[in-house]
């Protein structure tokens, strides 16, 4: 009987740890934006880029070449009513799809 009210007692703390663990997920999910909650307007995306200016993000969207370079089809994407917007989840696959290739060569040779 002993062996049975320990096992229970064991069962109670694993239980109690794996619920706080859960409320502790549920409270830093509920703290963080949601992922695909759209971000609309150059101004918003800009800001959520860490840009200083909505301008650069415009000129971006403009120039063919540098929408190519900065890779914007990965950023962002129009709505139907033709409304640029993005999401903290395109953002964060732009931002791994931008990273500089270690092995690429980006200085100038001297």
């Amino acid at each position: 009987m002993s062996d049975v009210l320990s096992l229970v007692t064991s069962l109670k703390t694993d239980v109690e740890r794996l619920s706080a663990r859960i409320d502790d997920f549920e409270r830093r999910q509920s703290a963080q934006p949601e992922a695909d909650e759209p971000i609309y307007g150059m101004r918003s995306i800009a800001s959520a880029l860490g840009l200083r200016s909505a301008r650069t993000l415009r000129n971006w969207a403009r120039d063919v070449d540098l929408a190519e370079r900065h890779r914007l089809p990965l950023l962002l994407k129009r709505n139907p009513s033709g409304r640029w917007f993005t999401t903290a989840r395109l953002i964060a696959n732009w931002r791994r799809g931008t990273e500089s290739n270690p092995w690429q060569f980006q200085g100038r040779i001297r």
